[in-house]
């Protein structure tokens, strides 16, 4: 069995404020960001929900792995070392999320899916 993460970021003028909304199980949560553009918001969306695991192991002990499901084709990429980082801010947060990732006892899989797939994808409205 796997834990099942779902995340997505949003930015509201690209760059402006924006959301970075993830779901774990029945769990849905947000949190809004300053100003960041909507790869920014995706990035942070996933290291909201990696720090939100952390401090909440009870969500995936016991499971074979977490699976770590997004809508951003580049972050997914990028983070599964499979596309090149050129920007700067980009790589940070790419680093932030593989230096957070050796916490969990158990692989982190990231996986693209549709959109209408993303269970996250809806908080940007409430």
């Amino acid at each position: 069995m796997s834990c099942m993460v779902y995340t997505d970021g949003a930015s509201s003028g690209n760059p402006g404020p924006g959301w970075a909304m993830w779901v774990i199980g029945d769990i849905q949560k947000r949190e809004r960001l300053e100003h960041c553009t909507n790869n920014e918001a995706e990035y942070l969306a996933v290291i909201h929900a990696i720090k939100y695991l952390q401090n909440h192991p009870d969500l995936w002990t016991g499971e074979d792995r977490i699976d770590f499901k997004l809508d951003s084709l580049l972050v997914v990429q990028q983070i599964n070392g499979k596309w090149k980082i050129k920007d700067p801010r980009m790589a940070a947060f790419c680093a932030q999320i593989k230096d957070l990732l050796p916490a969990f006892t158990i692989p982190a899989q990231f996986t693209h899916i549709p959109r209408e797939g993303n269970k996250a994808d809806a908080l940007k409205y409430h």
